[in-house]
């Protein structure tokens, strides 16, 4: 026999018919976010927030070695300022000592020059008297000659010997600047150390302060949590064992309570009770009725109506 077989998209068709049917329209729902929102509410009530907003900051974190190079970072131009100045300082010493070095050594050749000059013409002067009065070849004339060629020598031994003094002298004060440089870089090397162990206290200390602030807030924050959840817990104990959301007294509920906690309890209700009902509806279906429907987002409250859209869209 011939079985005739239903398309699956005449199946789905039909489907979505007696879905609609089955659940003909959205009033019953309305009706009872109607029914909720009157019964936990006054009309000298004012309109909060519908969740209580326990904010918790995040935790300042102490990182030991982050602070340290930040605080690095923080001192680099002061350290390469401050080592930048002694380097010039040092060099500009040591090129004006080598160039004094320099200065005494040209000195020194042109005082041999100069003496050099000054022996050649007492010789030449001694040699012209000498042949002048017949003594060119007398014993005079040569004692003469040789006085000047030792005094030119000792002239010339003076002056090295001046010019070696100096230059040990500038030598002594070049070992000298070398120390002190030395020492100057070691010293900056104390105060650099000591002012970035400074910087990386202060700044760990006031993170601590803040740590300190944010676990005290943070603290706090947990109380009035718990408290919270500790008094919507008896609230939704009370309704559930006196079936209060029959007979509720909201002015009572407000009283005992607070705006904040039964207004959560309101709210939790509302999302429960459009989230329970949409349970029969396709993802597809539920989306379709939610968004074409103002009056939704009009009772369940912007954060209801969102965490429901959210829920059939996953």
């Amino acid at each position: 026999m011939y079985q005739y077989k239903v398309t699956n998209e005449i199946e789905n068709q039909a489907n979505k018919v007696l879905s609609t049917n089955s659940k003909n329209s959205t009033d019953d729902l309305i009706s009872k976010l109607k029914e909720i929102n009157d019964t936990f509410s006054t009309k000298d009530s004012i309109k909060l927030p519908e969740s209580p907003n326990f904010t918790y900051l995040d935790n300042v974190e102490i990182n030991n070695e982050k602070i340290k190079e930040d605080a690095i970072t923080q001192l680099e131009d002061y350290k390469n300022t401050s080592i930048n100045n002694i380097n010039k300082n040092y060099e500009t010493s040591k090129n004006e000592l080598n160039s004094n070095i320099e200065t005494l050594k040209n000195t020194a050749s042109d005082q041999k020059e100069s003496a050099k000059e000054d022996f050649n013409t007492l010789r030449e002067n001694a040699s012209n008297d000498a042949l002048k009065r017949g003594l060119a070849r007398s014993s005079i004339v040569i004692n003469t000659l040789d006085a000047f060629n030792n005094k030119e020598i000792e002239t010339y031994n003076q002056i090295d010997k001046e010019l070696s003094d100096n230059i040990n002298a500038i030598n002594f004060e070049l070992s000298a600047l070398n120390s002190s440089y030395q020492e100057a870089l070691n010293d900056f090397d104390i105060e650099y150390a000591s002012k970035l162990s400074e910087k990386i206290s202060s700044v760990t200390e006031k993170l601590k302060e803040e740590q300190e602030k944010v676990i005290q807030y943070n603290n706090e924050i947990a109380e009035k949590e718990a408290e919270f959840n500790k008094n919507l817990a008896e609230l939704e104990k009370d309704i559930a064992d006196s079936n209060w959301d029959k007979e509720v007294d909201a002015l009572e509920l407000y009283g005992k309570y607070g705006a904040l906690v039964v207004d959560k309890y309101k709210s939790n209700k509302m999302y429960d009770t459009a989230l329970n009902y949409f349970s029969g509806y396709s993802k597809e279906e539920a989306l379709d009725v939610l968004e074409n429907n103002s009056e939704f987002k009009t009772l369940l409250g912007e954060t209801n109506y969102n965490k429901l859209i959210e829920n059939f869209k996953k």
